[in-house]
């Protein structure tokens, strides 16, 4: 005979978790008779929202997520009868601004009618789900990111403490849109285009800011163009998944280029440590950059992993200053050409523009070989589809 719950009144079985007879049928009726405080919702004592049912709602404790009926079946019914407005989540939102602040999820953000506040998530399943992943909830305001805490290290140098860190772009940032525009836009190999999983904006040290700032300075007082928006594909280190596995933090693998680019910035000492990335380069050591970001996925595949048949990369889209740029009509340059052509003559950059703009390449590269030439602005994880 089942043990019931010891509640006065109540005519229910006790809740059996993990082995475990306990006293109540659940958290409300222990509440109730030992003089606890919960918040809503808060468990296995709530019915089934179907009319007629009296079972228990479902309680998903992986997500810690309380249901509104006793089964998918019973929740189907009512939303099929009218009696019952479907999940957030099969629902789009008309716009960023009113979408999940989780990372590719679509669904409106919760309205709470009773009191008229817009949570930062569809649902309490997000919410926690966010949390768990190191994601903090957006602050009252206009939303900007959410930081990685994880993620957000501490360099030190000779000269005092120098930071820098990594966050995910909510689909609320007004610059979110527009970066993953010009990444698809950009997109013009043959195929499916990939899908945006998330964003990251990476914030370098103040140091490597300041070294750009500095640079691109001195290129604009020499009359040469200020500044281009360029994407860069590299490499993570067979060790690290991060960016991809949003549990994963940045890793000190000597040979990850993209933990490394976010700690230091572009360093061509650093380039290669691993051997697998001093190719047979076109146009000498140096720092890889297109406007086409298919072309820079050429680049990207050793950042590639494979879960669940999906394929999921990495790129930076950064801040390129080039200077003075020779324009290659060659589809590749000798290290003698260019320590003649190029070095030799004063430019600091090489730039290949494809065959429709009467260069020698498929698709364009910009080339630099000065590591204070770049910043890497924000990091981009895509699904090849």
């Amino acid at each position: 005979m089942a043990t019931m719950c010891v509640l006065q009144g109540c005519t229910r079985p006790a809740w059996i978790g993990a082995g475990v007879v306990h006293k109540y049928c659940g958290r409300t009726h222990a509440a109730q008779d030992l003089g606890w405080h919960l918040k809503e919702p808060h468990g296995y004592c709530h019915r089934c929202n179907l009319e007629g049912c009296n079972q228990t709602v479902y309680f998903d404790e992986a997500a810690g997520r309380v249901h509104d009926f006793c089964s998918k079946g019973h929740a189907d019914e009512a939303i099929e009868d009218g009696d019952w407005q479907p999940s957030n989540k099969r629902r789009t939102a008309n716009s960023p601004q009113q979408r999940c602040s989780l990372p590719g999820c679509a669904a409106p953000r919760y309205n709470d009618q009773s009191t008229g506040h817009l949570h930062d998530f569809c649902g309490r399943s997000h919410a926690l789900l966010a949390k768990q992943r190191g994601l903090v909830g957006l602050a009252a305001g206009p939303p900007i990111a959410q930081y990685l805490p994880q993620a957000v290290e501490r360099v030190f140098g000779g000269t005092g403490r120098d930071d820098y860190s990594v966050a995910v772009l909510t689909r609320q940032h007004p610059k979110y849109e527009g970066i993953k525009e010009q990444f698809l836009d950009r997109w013009v190999h043959p195929g499916p285009k990939p899908r945006v999983r998330r964003l990251l904006q990476v914030r370098n040290t103040q140091t490597v800011y300041n070294q750009y700032q500095a640079y691109l300075g001195t290129q604009v007082r020499q009359g040469y163009q200020t500044e281009h928006r360029r994407f860069h594909g590299t490499s993570l280190s067979p060790q690290c998944s991060f960016g991809i596995d949003m549990a994963s933090t940045l890793c000190t693998q000597n040979d990850c280029a993209v933990c490394g680019i976010c700690r230091y910035g572009f360093d061509i000492d650093r380039q290669g440590a691993s051997g697998s990335l001093r190719l047979a380069l076109r146009y000498g050591v140096g720092h890889y950059f297109s406007r086409t970001s298919s072309k820079s996925n050429d680049y990207a595949g050793a950042s590639e992993r494979q879960s669940a048949g999906q394929r999921t990369r990495l790129m930076f889209l950064c801040k390129v200053a080039p200077g003075p740029s020779f324009e290659a009509k060659e589809i590749s340059m000798s290290d003698d050409d260019l320590a003649e052509q190029v070095h030799g003559r004063g430019y600091t950059s090489v730039e290949a523009k494809n065959t429709a703009e009467g260069g020698p390449l498929n698709h364009d590269e910009l080339v630099i070989y000065q590591n204070e030439a770049a910043i890497p602005s924000y990091l981009i994880v895509y699904e090849l589809q």
